[in-house]
C-alpha cells in the first residue's frame, strides 16, 4: 500500500524537477548566487512539507484513535445492552419458571403434610386405643384378683345388682362355672338383701364370663359384673376417642 507520506514526497520531487527544467540560463556568478538561493528555498519548502506531513500524519492518527475509541465504546454499549436485555428476558423467564416450581413444590409439600398429619392422627388414635386397652386390662386383672381373694368385695358387687330387684317376687340368679360355688355360699346373704318374701333360685350358665352374673325376673333380665362392666366402659371410651 502507498502511504500518504510517500505520495507527498513524490509530488515534491516532481515539482523540484519541473522548476529545474524551466530555470533560465544566466552567467556563472548569477548562477552561483541564484543556486544558493534556490537551495535554501528548497530546503525551507522541504522542511515545511515535512512539518505538514508530520502534522497530517498526527491528525490522521488522532482521528483513527478517536474512531477506534468510539468503536470500542459503541461495542461495549451494544454488548451491555444485549447482556442486560438477555438478563431481563432470562430473569422474566426464570422468575416465571421459579414461581411455577415454587407453586408445585408448595402443593406437593402441603399434600405431603396432610398425608403425614393423617398418618399421625391414625397412629395417635391407635396408640390411644392401645393405651386404653392396656389400662383397662390392667385394671380388670387387678379387680379380678381382688374379687378372687376378697369375698366381701364380690358380695358388694352382687349386692348392687340385687337391690334393683327387691320388689320382685321371684328371681333367677345365674353365675359362671368359676363363680357358681361362691354364689351358693352367699345364698343366705342374698336372701337377706331381697327379703324373705322373694323367691331366689341359683343357677349355672356356662356362657357367662367369670365375675359376671345375670338376674332374671318376671319383668326382664340384666347382666352385670366385672367383665360386662369393663366391656361397656371400653366401648364408651373408644366412642369418645373416635369422635375427637
Amino acid at each position: 500500500m502507498i502511504s500518504l507520506s510517500n505520495v507527498i514526497k513524490r509530488q515534491s520531487v516532481l515539482s523540484k524537477s519541473q522548476r529545474l527544467i524551466h530555470q533560465p540560463v544566466a552567467s556563472s556568478e548569477n548562477v552561483d548566487h541564484d543556486s544558493n538561493l534556490v537551495t535554501i528555498s528548497y530546503e525551507e519548502e522541504w522542511l515545511e512539507r515535512q512539518n505538514q506531513l508530520t502534522l497530517l500524519e498526527k491528525r490522521l492518527m488522532e482521528e483513527q484513535e478517536l474512531r477506534l475509541e468510539q468503536f470500542e465504546q459503541e461495542k461495549v454499549r451494544t454488548l451491555e445492552a444485549a447482556t442486560l436485555q438477555g438478563y431481563e428476558a432470562g430473569f422474566v423467564e426464570g422468575q416465571s419458571s421459579g414461581l411455577a416450581t415454587y407453586d408445585k413444590a408448595m402443593t406437593d409439600l402441603n399434600a405431603l403434610s396432610e398425608k403425614l398429619e393423617q398418618r399421625f392422627q391414625e397412629k395417635l388414635m391407635m396408640m390411644e386405643h392401645d393405651l386404653c386397652v392396656a389400662a383397662l386390662q390392667t385394671t380388670h386383672l387387678f379387680l379380678e384378683n381382688l374379687l378372687d381373694s376378697d369375698e366381701e368385695t364380690l358380695y358388694k358387687m352382687i349386692h348392687k345388682l340385687l337391690i334393683q330387684f327387691r320388689d320382685r317376687e321371684k328371681l333367677f340368679i345365674y353365675a359362671s362355672p368359676q363363680d357358681f360355688e361362691r354364689l351358693v355360699m352367699m345364698e343366705d346373704k342374698i336372701q337377706s338383701i331381697l327379703g324373705a318374701t322373694v323367691s331366689v333360685q341359683l343357677r349355672l350358665d356356662p356362657e357367662l364370663s367369670p365375675r359376671d352374673f345375670r338376674i332374671d325376673s318376671e319383668n326382664g333380665a340384666i347382666t352385670g359384673g366385672l367383665h360386662s362392666s369393663f366391656k361397656n366402659l371400653e366401648k364408651k371410651i373408644f366412642e369418645v376417642l373416635t369422635d375427637v
